[in-house]
């Protein structure tokens, strides 16, 4: 207990010599017990002696910390670009089974996220987000029509894959983050993760706009080195370290998988909610609606380019403003950059000049995935950080099922019916989000100790006796 802790500190400090401790930090939970002796203690000889020895630790796994996240971030820029590729050319590659195609792929995603918790347990976090990584290859090499022709049975097939195999990464992905952060740096960390789909926005985009202008341009040259490049950065995730707690299963498969269903019995969770389907359907809009409602596959790639250089800059600041606003600033950024970048876009065709209009659309829809994905990120971890695995699960099983319908929705819906629902839904969700934080923010946290706290006086006498 907490209170037998100070009585073995009282009595280290007591002493005229000075005592050596060994501390194994690889058990995260010494030091968030560090850190709440630190905060509760009432005597400040101990709450130095706390704050010192988790700065200590700190300053030991900072570097290697960040450098698993900017690792992270590298290996999936590598792999999503070539993703963005095929995913943003399919209104043009495959024009009658595209999207289709990427609504299977984000529906099998949505079903498989709620079965993922115990094998990232069993797997753990590394080995889970290769496995899912590598299912990315397969749905790219679907689209090389001198391998397959005009079936389209392979593409779906593929889909379903890397729907899976999308779900297994994810969810290992927000563990993992969360588990080699701090309240302190989480933020940071997110943002420099999301930096990397920025990176992957950018140049998968500026990529297909530039190979698409070479005089013998082929899709299927284009597909097969973007299979390949992808395979290598998505097996170049096996580098990563595992955080210390992703190793060792802490829970049987039936239990993490109630778990996670359990999520959507609880209020908190269900708040959530209307926040993340907002983000799948935004998703849907940006990289499904956007590109048919330009219609020209390389005016497409400029556009998504510029909205990839604008991600890149909102996630720069993410972090910076995540305290702001009762922490609440990246969401409402994300709210008001769907809002503006869809209006831009919608009125764009009712001039001779689009470009100009469809520039500034993209440059605002820049900042809707960084916003939203940051501010998730955070709650996740501090809200629920005692089952980051099945939570991840319950997020993304909500947030691919937004993506698919999205998708889907997009096929008999017209473009105008489609963007009326992403903003009506967009304001509920704005509303929903901030009267969760309140709620949040207006409970009253405070310590409360084991046993009767009682005032100590440091002596020589044996602990068991002061107690």
């Amino acid at each position: 207990t907490n209170t037998a802790a100070e009585f073995t500190f009282i009595k280290y400090l007591s002493n005229d010599s000075t005592p050596t401790i060994t501390l194994d930090f690889s058990n995260s939970f010494l030091l968030f017990f560090f850190r709440d002796l630190e905060n509760h203690s009432k005597n400040q000889k101990l709450k130095k002696v706390f704050f010192a020895v988790r700065q200590f630790d700190n300053h030991q796994k900072m570097d290697r910390d960040l450098l698993n996240v900017i690792l992270l971030a590298f290996f999936t820029f590598g792999y999503q670009s070539f993703f963005v590729t095929a995913q943003n050319s399919q209104p043009f590659v495959n024009k009658e089974s595209g999207s289709g195609a990427l609504g299977i792929l984000y529906f099998t995603f949505s079903a498989v996220a709620l079965t993922c918790a115990p094998l990232v347990y069993w797997l753990g976090d590394k080995k889970s987000m290769v496995i899912g990584a590598i299912t990315y290859p397969l749905f790219i090499s679907a689209n090389i029509k001198s391998l397959w022709g005009t079936a389209q049975l392979p593409l779906f097939i593929t889909a379903a894959i890397n729907g899976a195999g999308a779900a297994l990464f994810w969810v290992a992905e927000g563990g993992y983050i969360n588990r080699i952060s701090t309240d302190a740096n989480r933020a940071q960390y997110a943002s420099i993760f999301v930096s990397g789909l920025a990176g992957a926005h950018i140049f998968g985009n500026l990529s297909t706009y530039v190979v698409q202008q070479i005089e013998d341009f082929s899709w299927d040259r284009l597909f097969i080195a973007c299979a390949i490049i992808s395979f290598i950065f998505a097996s170049a995730l096996s580098l990563l370290k595992n955080p210390p707690t992703s190793n060792t299963p802490s829970v049987s498969p039936s239990v993490a998988i109630v778990s996670s269903i359990k999520m959507f019995g609880r209020k908190d969770y269900l708040l959530l909610i209307p926040c993340i389907v907002s983000y799948g359907l935004n998703l849907a809009y940006i990289f499904g609606s956007l590109p048919k409602r330009v219609g020209d596959p390389l005016q497409s790639s400029l556009y998504l380019t510029i909205f990839g250089f604008s991600y890149l800059v909102f996630c720069t600041f993410g972090g910076k403003i995540s305290h702001m606003a009762g922490g609440n600033m990246p969401y409402i950024t994300s709210f008001f950059g769907m809002i503006i970048g869809t209006f831009f876009v919608t009125i764009a065709n009712s001039f001779s000049e689009p470009k100009f209009y469809y520039i500034i659309g993209s440059i605002f829809l820049g900042g809707v995935e960084p916003g939203l994905l940051v501010n998730i990120s955070m709650i996740l971890g501090k809200d629920y950080a005692k089952e980051l695995s099945e939570v991840n699960a319950a997020f993304r099983f909500c947030n691919g099922l937004a993506i698919a319908s999205g998708f889907f929705l997009a096929i008999p819906l017209s473009y105008n019916a489609m963007v009326t629902l992403i903003i009506l839904l967009q304001i509920f969700a704005l509303v929903v989000f901030l009267y969760r934080s309140k709620i949040n923010q207006s409970k009253d946290v405070s310590y409360v100790p084991m046993v009767d706290q009682v005032d100590v006086e440091i002596s020589s006498e044996e602990p068991e006796k002061i107690a």
